[in-house]
């Protein structure tokens, strides 16, 4: 019977190491993101298939890398154990980061052509500015809405001193919201 495991990880810089990590372990070793899954998450599966051990190995349920005494414990190892220990604490991090930007145009290799999206969103909540951007008229925009508040101020400050001088303060303050209605 063919043994399989299925993991779930995090998508990292150190992707190529769990999957060397487990190519030890398992003869196929299968690094996959379906497309139910978002792209900005950081959420992939594994599928390792055909489980075979190096010869000799022992399984063991002790994590060197969370024991503060780790030369001891590599020191006890004997075998098979030994050599995979000290591998899994390393790894070849030179491969792509999803969490870094690169050029568009990698060196040697072919010119780089933009693809648009197979399928645009159907109606977007930045459409509208989007439409506003490409008119020109963004900025105006925020500078009207800017201008209504001003003239909203300007009307305020029209209250002639000369309503309020002779009120309470609170007969002053019911005049000055009766004027701002009116206007």
């Amino acid at each position: 019977m063919e043994a399989r495991l299925s993991l779930r990880y995090s998508e990292g810089k150190d992707v190529t190491l769990l999957y060397d990590q487990l190519r030890l372990f398992f003869t196929k070793v299968t690094c996959a993101k379906p497309r139910s899954s978002r792209n900005s998450s950081i959420e992939a599966f594994v599928v390792c298939e055909n489980y075979t051990p190096p010869a000799d190995y022992v399984p063991n349920m002790s994590n060197p890398l969370m024991d503060m005494n780790y030369d001891l414990y590599v020191n006890q190892l004997e075998g098979p154990n030994r050599v995979i220990a000290p591998f899994l604490a390393c790894g070849d991090l030179s491969g792509f980061d999803s969490d870094r930007t690169y050029k568009l145009q990698l060196d040697g290799a072919a010119e780089y052509t933009y693809h648009p999206p197979t399928q645009s969103p159907i109606n977007p909540p930045y459409k509208h500015a989007c439409q506003l951007k490409s008119e020109s008229k963004l900025a105006q925009e925020e500078i009207k809405a800017v201008s209504s508040q001003a003239d909203l101020l300007d009307q305020l400050l029209k209250v002639s001193l000369k309503d309020c001088a002779n009120e309470t303060p609170e007969n002053r303050d019911q005049l000055l919201n009766k004027q701002v209605i009116e206007e």
